[in-house]
């Protein structure tokens, strides 16, 4: 409901219907809203831990690493209220330091990591900086959930996803990325793509 509704416009009694339970039993198992939230947000970075671990354990190699990751992201923003993070960031706080904690360190060692294997693979330019290149993908991703920046009535989340992806992928592969890196492109156009 958060993810559909945004988080302000979610109430208790509205999750407790939804639940098939009262207020009261609800609050039996938690605090608060903030409470419920911060709940709800470590399973979810609990999810996405266990994802990332296995697609680098699965993948190939770096690029392919990148699509996998790329179809789970696109799979789960397509469903996703732009005012969510509006409401993470201006009505939880301590909840967005959790969510900008995450991203600061799991995301970016992940996104350190592709960088550091898609160079010693061959499949990235060998003069990349992966640490920069793993800051700057973080802030690119902030970007695209900026709701004014992108206005979700004109630019539609995985066509913004799939523009990203593509942006960031052509900027990083080497000469041998290239020729796989379109194979990957086409298949991540075809997730989206109404059947």
């Amino acid at each position: 409901m958060f993810r559909q509704y945004g988080i302000r416009s979610v109430t208790m009694s509205d999750l407790a219907r939804e639940l098939g339970m009262s207020k009261k039993t609800l609050y039996v198992h938690i605090k608060n809203k903030q409470d419920l939230i911060m709940k709800v947000l470590q399973m979810h970075f609990d999810r996405e831990r266990q994802i990332c671990n296995l697609v680098q354990t699965e993948a190939k190699n770096a690029l392919e690493e990148m699509f996998l990751m790329g179809r789970e992201i696109q799979k789960n923003i397509q469903h996703i209220n732009p005012s969510l993070m509006f409401d993470l960031r201006k009505y939880h706080k301590a909840v967005w330091g959790e969510f900008d904690e995450f991203r600061k360190t799991f995301i970016f060692n992940m996104m350190k990591n592709n960088m550091d294997r898609g160079i010693e693979e061959g499949l990235y330019r060998p003069d990349l900086n992966a640490d920069i290149v793993s800051r700057l993908y973080i802030g690119m991703v902030e970007l695209f959930l900026d709701a004014e920046l992108f206005p979700p009535d004109k630019f539609s989340r995985p066509s913004m996803h799939r523009a990203m992806m593509a942006y960031h992928l052509h900027g990083i592969v080497s000469d041998k990325g290239k020729a796989a890196l379109k194979d990957y492109l086409e298949q991540l156009e075809q997730l989206s793509s109404p059947s």
